[in-house]
């Protein structure tokens, strides 16, 4: 198979990372996002028995072989996330007179406010305990208790980031809090309880409304305005920029350090005036006798800042007059059309949106969506809300996988995620292959021709794909072999993912790509119903599907 020279670039950018582990020591450095990152953290649920034998909250955090850091994580640290999962430690937690016993409970951000569900432990919450059908209590603290059935079951508390006191979140919060949101409270007024399930429903509402910063983009845009009159940054105006949110969660990463080398080497090749000579001879040399991945990064981090720095002026009026909010909720109803009817409860793992500057093109990285400005400034209307749609897919999508399957590492696993993933949620932006001039964007021709060619190539590399698994579970590939499986789909997944989703979309029907966009075993079986249909398509084994099957039951939390 021709090497794909798109690949190193999607690989670094496209494909999703890693949970991202980090602790935090006390309350401020949660509010200023500023922990230590780890990745040795395990998290357990507990089960119901040992809460009611033992108390505490409803998760354990430890860390693998390190049991210095497992009695930190017990007793001294404040938080941990996981991804885009929050906990926060009930040791550290207090709502008047109660305690909520040992490990972490489950929190998200909300707003300005952190939000957490937990139970009361001890003595003073023993006092309380009443059948659900009792008496009310009165008191200063009776009425909360028992209207919410805070002994019985788990209900939600918000914790102050400047205080770090924890206050019930009961009717009358919760109404405040949706006070801006006439839908939403006309629902709430309708419900009957203030147990967790409902409070937690609304909050996770409130969660996923869509914000966009534009700092980063703002940051780089003033910048640029110096270094067209020669000013070129300072190593300290560096750290400035890299310090704003968008950059600094963007770059937050293994691969970060060396993107963001690349990106300020490109910067200075294309606004130092005695550097055009080189910025000319690296832009002519042909994209598809690159080899290394920091060429490729460095070629396209240039094109597309040689366009910024042309663009400057519109840019810069565009954002300060862009309403991209809108766009982000007409997006999310674009995602969940295109997910199981299940989905239309649940809410993405990204409500953050960052615009800034560097490929053009979207990522969902570590529980945020980061934006390109020229690849969302090139959008249509239309364009841009299936682009956001897009990028949310992946959302709703990864949020739910993580929450059932553990990540075991097995190369097939991956390469059906990844394709999956990418193939479904190109139907909702490119509607189907092969992939048209405006598809590829701001990236061009070149990558274009090269994106088709890796489409019509797709029966070819499942045929691989399926040869190299059914031969490692007969003992006949060796492990070595297998592995590269993982890295069989080329440019991120998306061209052979494409192909496979149009294939589904033209013999079963956009519903069929939509019911089964979410489970791999299920989009494998959808292919393979559809590619027999079609009667000249590439069709898995029984004993690929076989297998595949019995990965995924395996990694099931």
């Amino acid at each position: 198979m021709k090497r794909g020279w798109v690949l190193g670039l999607l690989a670094l950018l496209v494909l999703p990372c890693s949970a991202q582990q980090i602790m935090y020591s006390n309350l401020k450095e949660l509010v200023e996002g500023r922990g230590d990152t780890v990745t040795i953290l395990k998290v357990e649920k507990r089960s119901k028995n040992q809460i009611y034998l033992m108390g505490g909250a409803d998760y354990r955090i430890e860390a693998k072989d390190n049991s210095g850091l497992c009695r930190y994580l017990k007793s001294r640290c404040y938080a941990v996330r996981m991804d885009t999962s929050l906990y926060v430690n009930c040791k550290k937690m207090r709502y008047k007179r109660y305690r909520f016993g040992g490990w972490y409970a489950p929190a998200m951000w909300v707003k300005d406010r952190i939000y957490f569900c937990a139970q009361p432990v001890g003595q003073a919450a023993a006092s309380t305990a009443t059948p659900p059908d009792a008496t009310k209590l009165g008191g200063e603290v009776g009425d909360a208790i028992n209207a919410s059935g805070l002994v019985f079951a788990r209900v939600y508390y918000e914790l102050n980031p400047e205080t770090g006191r924890s206050e019930f979140v009961g009717r009358e919060k919760m109404l405040e809090l949706l006070a801006d949101y006439p839908e939403l409270k006309e629902a709430f007024e309708k419900e009957t309880s203030e147990s967790a399930e409902v409070i937690g429903k609304y909050l996770r509402q409130l969660k996923s409304e869509p914000t966009c910063s534009i700092e980063s983009a703002q940051a780089l845009i003033e910048l640029t305005k110096k270094a067209r009159n020669g000013h070129l940054p300072s190593q300290q105006e560096w750290e400035i920029l890299f310090a704003t949110d968008g950059y600094k969660q963007f770059f937050d990463r293994p691969v970060g350090k060396s993107l963001k080398k690349t990106f300020k080497a490109a910067y200075e090749i294309v606004f130092d005036r005695n550097l055009k000579a080189v910025k000319d001879s690296i832009l002519s040399v042909p994209l598809q006798t690159m080899k290394n991945n920091e060429d490729i990064v460095r070629y396209f981090c240039i094109q597309n800042l040689s366009r910024f720095g042309d663009d400057l002026d519109r840019l810069d009026d565009y954002l300060a007059g862009s309403a991209l909010s809108g766009a982000f909720v007409r997006g999310n109803k674009q995602a969940l059309k295109y997910l199981p009817d299940s989905f239309a409860m649940r809410h993405p793992d990204h409500s953050k949106f960052y615009i800034l500057l560097f490929t053009p093109e979207a990522w969902s990285l570590s529980g945020n969506v980061f934006m390109d400005l020229n690849c969302v400034y090139s959008q249509d209307e239309e364009s841009l809300v299936n682009l956001i749609g897009h990028e949310l897919h992946h959302s709703y999508r990864w949020g739910y996988l993580r929450e059932k399957y553990k990540d075991s590492g097995s190369p097939v696993a991956v390469a059906l995620s990844m394709m999956q993933s990418e193939g479904c949620a190109d139907i909702l932006n490119k509607f189907e292959g092969p992939y048209s001039m405006k598809d590829a964007g701001l990236f061009g021709e070149d990558v274009l021709k090269q994106m088709n060619e890796n489409y019509y190539n797709t029966p070819k590399l499942l045929q691989k794909i399926d040869s190299l698994t059914v031969g490692y579970s007969k003992g006949t590939v060796d492990a070595d072999v297998y592995g590269q499986v993982a890295k069989l789909p080329v440019n991120g997944g998306h061209p052979n993912g494409f192909y496979m989703a149009t294939l589904i979309k033209h013999q079963l029907g956009l519903q069929a790509i939509a019911d089964n966009s979410v489970e791999p075993v299920m989009f494998v079986e959808t292919y393979n119903k559809a590619a027999r249909k079609a009667g000249d398509e590439y069709v898995f084994t029984d004993e690929f599907v076989a297998y595949v099957k019995q990965q995924y039951k395996l990694m099931e939390k």
